[in-house]
């Protein structure tokens, strides 16, 4: 029910990529409302049931140590382009990209 409701509320999606964090989420965000208050209301208790999962630099730009950590995580390639982006679902498995690289739970990294 709360993957449904984090699709319809902020078009979060739950899959395999990230169930792991959604099921560690999940522990502890019951922990911080108490058994039985886990549902979600509104969108505000969504942002806050996804807040842990952005990086620290979503919607903003990256500072150098972030930007530099990240490319240290890149394979050798020739790409002159690096797009990150959020949206693991815009990212199908019959693509053409030479290579997405999930970072960090919720960054991919496609270079072309």
């Amino acid at each position: 029910m709360l993957a449904i409701r984090l699709a319809s509320m902020r078009k979060f999606s739950a899959s395999s990529l990230n169930d792991k964090w959604m099921q560690l989420r999940y522990k502890e965000w019951e922990g911080e409302r108490g058994k039985g208050k886990t549902q979600l209301q509104n969108a505000t208790d969504a942002d806050l049931f996804l807040k842990k999962f952005y990086s620290p630099f979503s919607g903003t730009w990256w500072d150098k140590a972030y930007a530099d950590s990240i490319f240290k995580a890149l394979p050798d390639n020739t790409a002159k382009q690096i797009k990150p982006t959020n949206k693991i679902d815009n990212i199908s498995k019959n693509s053409f990209l030479p290579f997405a690289l999930n970072v960090l739970s919720s960054h991919a990294l496609i270079c072309l």
